[in-house]
């Protein structure tokens, strides 16, 4: 940051004593913009042809002073640029820029606030599901992963709302917070809701029990505390292999063995008002009606006379899973 703050200041003043000597020559020597430039320019860099040169008092003082001072902004403006062009800031300031361009041409799309451990999992999991990923992280080795990997990424703090903007939080369908604290999601949470207070999906972890309400009344739609998940899976694995074994798999287990377990929307495809034996579900879908969730309520293995209602939740698991 301090040298790109260096280099624009030195760029803006090269430009600001290239402005006043051009006006400055055009002046004194009633020369063309273009004779006056062209001159400004030799003057500074020290090439001086003399095709070019001024004849009046003032204008030989206005050169005085561009080769005191002119001359050293320009030598210390092309230092600079050659040793960013070396240190690859250039190539850093162009990958930015093409990062830009892709998030700002995403929608529908997830934000994935913080890359640890969870936020790993979490966007491996989406990437799976062929969700469209942004990630924001403060952590340089956890953004060389997903530069190398290709995912889009933003370097930056989540709870700022500029860094939200940023990851196109007005365009995106969801946003998962899972940072190192509660207060932190806490923040994310509140910030996400305030841009996008309709249909933006928001998950966040909690770590305590007592920031569970917190992240609900910050606007959360779904609030995950991994230990309450884990313990009784946990139990489960020791008391019931059987039924631990079938649940993964159903669940599945990332993209290696993705979950046989789909879901649709019932719309005009299949049709409301019609009943599960003739809806050909079974038949085009290619899968087992589970159950059907509808206002809040799960009904399961719904018998074959159930009839269907407009935007309707369908579980199916694939058949040969």
């Amino acid at each position: 940051m301090y040298r790109k703050g260096r280099l624009a200041g030195l760029l803006g003043a090269l430009l600001l004593i290239l402005v006043l000597g051009t006006e400055g020559f055009i002046q004194t020597e009633d020369l063309g913009r273009d004779e006056a430039f062209y001159l400004t320019i030799t003057t500074i860099s020290t090439v001086g042809y003399g095709d070019v040169h001024p004849k009046t008092r003032e204008g030989r003082a206005l050169a005085m002073v561009l080769i005191m001072g002119g001359i050293a902004v320009f030598l210390w403006t092309v230092n600079e640029v050659t040793s960013a062009v070396a240190d690859g800031h250039f190539q850093e300031l162009l990958r930015r820029t093409r990062m830009e361009r892709t998030i700002n041409r995403l929608h529908g799309h997830h934000i994935v606030c913080g890359y640890g451990r969870m936020g790993t999992r979490v966007t491996k999991e989406l990437l799976a599901k062929r969700s469209k990923v942004v990630v924001i992280d403060m952590d340089e080795e956890s953004l060389d992963s997903l530069e190398a990997e290709g995912i889009p990424f933003i370097h930056g703090d989540a709870t700022a709302d500029a860094t939200l903007l940023q990851a196109g939080i007005k365009s995106a369908s969801g946003i998962v917070a899972c940072l190192g604290t509660d207060a932190e999601n806490v923040f994310v949470t509140l910030a996400a809701r305030s841009h996008s207070p309709g249909d933006l999906a928001i998950v966040a972890r909690a770590f305590s029990a007592d920031s569970l309400d917190k992240l609900h009344h910050a606007g959360a739609n779904r609030v995950i505390s991994p230990f309450e998940v884990a313990g009784p899976w946990l139990a489960r694995a020791v008391l019931n292999p059987e039924e631990h074994d079938f649940l993964e798999v159903l669940m599945g287990s990332g993209s290696e063995n993705p979950s046989p377990l789909t879901q649709f929307r019932v719309g005009t495809d299949p049709p409301a008002g019609k009943a599960l034996r003739e809806s050909g579900i079974r038949k085009e879908k290619g899968g087992i009606v589970l159950a059907i969730r509808r206002d809040g309520k799960t009904h399961f293995n719904p018998e074959p006379d159930f009839v269907l209602a407009p935007n309707d939740l369908v579980f199916l698991l694939a058949q040969g899973a």
